[in-house]
């Protein structure tokens, strides 16, 4: 028994948002003429058709730590066909695997956690055994005939003879008594039991008549890193209704938690323990019948483990992480986020820094494009750019200095959207 796939599903931030192309056909068609009719500059009537509307509300924190484990499981019959213990009579289709458990254990070291089964998933043929059809026939007619009745009467020399008609019945039978029945036995069974822990998956399968446990399996899961949280940003209102850009008074910035999986110190594989029992089924002695009650039957029983990977570091850094971004240098996506020159806020009620980090590429793409887009009244360029009570920020070697769009238009150049690792 061997592990010999794995796939971990990464997890994607839902976008309630929906934009003309998420509408019917006929939707599309009634929703263009009335964005053609409210805006006639062809400008401002393609930026309408790309809107974003009915934006989720504001986010509360989100957890990006759960995520689907899917692993594929072989396993196979060693075919020693000479003997079996101490015996050396030959297999039979009628030898199978009758029994198996296994446990998966993760070490205590690793900061990661089973939560919960989502689905086990194993093939077994379904065979017609036996086909039996029993025949009984019966046919039988009845009437009323005419018959001759013939009577001789002998007296001395003189005969006489009288011919007498009537109705008799009459009654027939062909063939023999019938009742045609056919019967398929199919069977397709399993029984199967399983617990699962923090660092244990435990898994038992019992087969039935005509059930060989050997093939593939497979076992999906869900699992929990260890959590730390990260605080993200999230903009709305970058346009007016006719699709002009609006000032930074009008936009909403909301800052909301989002757990993250702790993965510093991890190893470069997670690396389980695979322990599994097994009964093997031979029929040493039997009837050529498809009974098994009939047969001498003996049992191979063991067991064996081994290390088993169930994903490298590759994996968990593509999947686990999740892809958020920020505004950085160009150049400096090698260097950890919080040493890039990067854009950031202070929230100016409190005097707290806080990172600017976008759950998606949509979203931070969306608010590069109205920063670069956005012209202020010529006193205002060397204003700060203020969203709410958030301020934007220049940040680099721990100094923040104000974003004005003086400044950002000397940047413009060498900043661009980067992903942000931790």
């Amino acid at each position: 028994m061997d592990i010999f796939g794995t796939k971990v599903e990464a997890t994607k931030e839902e976008d309630n948002s929906k934009s003309l192309w998420d509408l019917n056909a006929e939707g599309q068609a009634e929703f263009i003429k009335t964005l053609s009719t409210r805006n006639p500059d062809n400008d401002k009537f393609s930026t309408s058709l790309n809107s974003k509307y009915l934006k989720p509300k504001d986010k509360q924190v989100t957890d990006y730590t759960s995520k689907d484990l899917k692993m594929i499981f072989s396993i196979g019959k060693k075919r020693d066909y000479t003997n079996i213990d101490k015996t050396t009579s030959t297999y039979t289709l009628a030898d199978r695997i009758e029994y198996l458990s296994m446990k998966i254990t993760i070490p205590s070291s690793i900061k990661l956690k089973f939560l919960k089964w989502n689905k086990f998933i194993t093939e077994y043929g379904s065979v017609d055994i036996a086909g039996v059809t029993f025949n009984k026939s019966f046919e039988a007619t009845a009437g009323m005939g005419i018959s001759n009745s013939f009577t001789r009467n002998k007296t001395g020399e003189n005969r006489t003879t009288s011919n007498v008609n009537g109705f008799t019945p009459e009654i027939s039978s062909t063939g023999t008594i019938s009742n045609s029945e056919t019967q398929n036995v199919k069977y397709r069974y399993v029984s199967l039991n399983g617990k699962l822990n923090d660092k244990e998956i435990m898994l038992e399968q019992e087969g039935m008549r005509e059930i060989d446990l050997n093939g593939n399996i497979v076992i999906d899961v869900n699992l929990k890193f260890d959590e730390t949280p990260e605080t993200l940003s999230l903009i709305e209102g970058y346009k007016t209704a006719t699709g002009t850009y609006n000032t930074p008074d009008k936009l909403k910035m909301i800052l909301y938690t989002a757990m993250v999986p702790v993965v510093a110190g991890l190893p470069t594989s997670i690396d389980a323990k695979l322990e599994y029992k097994y009964a093997y089924r031979h029929v040493a002695k039997g009837e050529d019948t498809f009974y098994e009650w009939d047969d001498v039957v003996e049992y191979k029983t063991g067991t064996a483990e081994k290390t088993i990977t169930l994903f490298t570091k590759q994996d968990y850094q593509k999947n686990y992480v999740p892809d958020f971004y920020n505004i950085s240098r160009i150049g400096e996506d090698a260097t950890t986020a919080n040493n890039r020159t990067r854009i950031a806020v202070i929230d100016s009620t409190t005097s707290i820094p806080y990172e600017m980090i976008f759950s998606s590429l949509a979203s931070a793409r969306e608010f590069w494009e109205w920063l670069v887009k956005y012209t202020p009244a010529t006193a205002d360029m060397d204003k700060p750019i203020v969203l709410n009570t958030f301020q934007l920020t220049l940040r680099s070697d721990g100094n923040d200095t104000p974003l004005t769009k003086r400044l950002l238009e000397t940047n413009l150049h060498s900043l661009d959207i980067l992903k942000y690792y931790r």
